[in-house]
């Protein structure tokens, strides 16, 4: 059976493919994450701690204050936060190992999310601010047929995005179950995945589809009405040439 990812890359539009979500990116950081955890646990010395300065070259930080990220991702969200998570690092020469997991941890769940953000709100101005106005386009233009197909593409494009950030979510919670990390909270996720779909705009596209619907319609009838005419045209010649015959 063929992986996800392959699925993934026969959706993808080659021209659109910068706009969308680099699901191959950050599948990859979460491998270098599991790079870093094997690091850190043969770093683990005799006595259950880790030398400050191989846990500075894991993280790339020198005091546990700089991977406690701000805001969501506060210390206070976390499932526990330990005394002295804002100490510097210099000042020991060695970190418990309870402690430099959940930092470690902290510090992955800020690096992924930021990055999953990061190209889902790219992908969606991409589809706010290109695809949708060239569908708009069309439609002022009475160009239906263009506008139904690249509304198609375009919904395809929504579908691709959010299917990949879904995915990519479910890689990050399977991680952080297996190395003890910390996952994204319920709430964080519901309200991502509500903002990844509002990013979109479905409710807009759904709008120009009743509009490519209505302009069809539209067409479909005055195309009846044209060949109306002509039948009626067609018919008026025969009875007036068969009134000359006679």
């Amino acid at each position: 059976m063929k992986g996800f990812e392959t699925y993934l890359r026969k959706c993808i539009r080659r021209e659109w493919s910068e706009h969308y979500v680099d699901y191959g990116l950050l599948k990859d950081m979460l491998r270098s994450f599991h790079t870093r955890r094997v690091q850190l646990r043969h770093a683990i010395g005799r006595d259950g701690s880790v030398a400050v300065n191989d846990f500075i070259e894991l993280s790339g930080a020198e005091d546990l204050g700089e991977i406690m990220p701000k805001g969501y991702f506060q210390c206070v969200d976390a499932l526990n936060c330990y005394e002295g998570c804002g100490e510097s690092l210099i000042a020991t020469e060695n970190i418990d190992i309870v402690k430099a997991r959940y930092s470690l941890s902290a510090l992955e769940r800020k690096e992924f999310s930021s990055l999953l953000e990061q190209h889902i709100k790219s992908a969606g101005l991409f589809y706010c601010n290109t695809l949708l106005p060239q569908i708009q386009q069309h439609i002022e233009n009475q160009e239906y047929d263009e506008a139904s197909r690249a509304l198609l593409e375009t919904m395809s494009f929504a579908c691709t995005n959010i299917l990949a950030f879904r995915q990519l979510v479910i890689r990050y919670e399977a991680f952080a179950i297996t190395f003890e990390g910390i996952p994204l909270s319920a709430a964080y996720l519901q309200a991502e995945d509500a903002q990844g779909q509002g990013m979109f705009e479905l409710e807009r596209a759904d709008e120009l589809e009743k509009q490519i619907m209505s302009g069809l319609q539209i067409k479909e009838d005055e195309l009846e009405a044209g060949q109306r005419n002509v039948m009626s045209r067609d018919g008026n010649t025969k009875v007036s040439r068969s009134f000359a015959h006679y």
